[in-house]
């Protein structure tokens, strides 16, 4: 794959196919940031694996993150996947050690196996609404993850999704319970499951750990999702789904508020009966120059 094949194409060290819509391999050697010009819509296989890249920006243009695309890049902290982002492919940032955070946007609708394996630095995560399946060992050995929320969207969790992730203490579930095979958290000995009432097909334990009902307060906004906005270029808009639930035993009603660069973009009133709930979308739009995140 010389620079003389026609099939392939080379800037600055950096390979693509010819019509440069893919990235194909970065080279090892380099190091620090990167970003991934716009118009390129997946990465290949092992494209990024063992390299000592710092933090990769990913464009608009993207679809897909092929399998273990960052594999074992243990120098990476940083990754931006953006809106358009649908698959993130098998192992694609297993033993990522060194990424601490990660945000997940709500077009991804499945996370494959072994994606996150080993991400030690890891000690939140949140799954969107849009993700429908968590494979086997997607989180596995995420030994620095505390907590984890997942949103209603998830039917199925594969063996040991979370597995061996020994800090984990609080699982939140907003949705019924998911299919599995009761080891998606296997030896997290320190973990909670906790459920919000009116779901089902919880039990006394789940994935291996002992369940709980989800009820501290009356009126409950998703925990760790405020966040969790993209960086984006100013004029631009990104939104999120938060959920507003009524716990206790009366109607509430209200209305929802926040403050510039936010705006509530849907369901800013509500009037909630015990046990029901409302999806409230809240949307970014920074004005200053270059890029900002909220």
């Amino acid at each position: 794959m010389g620079a003389g094949n026609p099939s392939y194409a080379s800037v600055a060290g950096v390979l693509f196919n010819k019509a440069q819509t893919v990235l194909i391999q970065y080279p090892g050697g380099l190091a620090g940031s990167y970003t991934i010009p716009n118009g390129l819509t997946s990465i290949s296989a092992d494209a990024f694996a063992g390299s000592s890249l710092t933090s990769v920006t990913i464009p608009n243009s993207f679809t897909s993150i092929g399998d273990y695309a960052f594999y074992n890049c243990t120098s990476l902290t940083s990754v931006t996947i953006p809106s358009s982002v649908t698959s993130i492919g098998d192992g694609a940032f297993q033993g990522c050690r060194g990424l601490t955070s990660v945000t997940i946007p709500n077009s991804v609708t499945s996370i494959a196996e072994g994606a996150f394996w080993g991400c030690f630095g890891l000690t939140s995560v949140t799954i969107p609404n849009s993700v429908t399946s968590i494979e086997v060992d997607a989180f596995k050995d995420c030994c620095r993850l505390t907590s984890v929320t997942i949103l209603g969207g998830v039917t199925s969790m594969g063996s040991f999704a979370f597995g061996w992730c020994s800090l984990l203490k609080s699982v939140y579930f907003e949705g019924n319970a998911p299919s599995g095979d009761g080891t998606a958290f296997s030896d997290d000995n320190n973990a909670t499951v906790y459920y919000l009432p009116g779901t089902t097909g919880w039990g006394p334990t789940f994935g291996g750990c002992p369940t709980a009902l989800w009820s501290a307060q009356p009126l409950l906004v998703t925990p760790g999702a405020a966040t969790i906005f993209p960086s984006i270029q100013a004029g631009s808009v990104a939104e999120r789904e938060f959920k507003v639930f009524n716990e206790g035993s009366v109607s509430l009603s209200g209305t929802a508020s926040v403050s510039q660069p936010f705006a509530i973009a849907a369901g800013a009133s509500y009037t909630l009966a015990p046990g029901q709930s409302q999806t409230v979308t809240v949307s970014y739009s920074p004005t200053l120059p270059g890029t900002d995140s909220g």
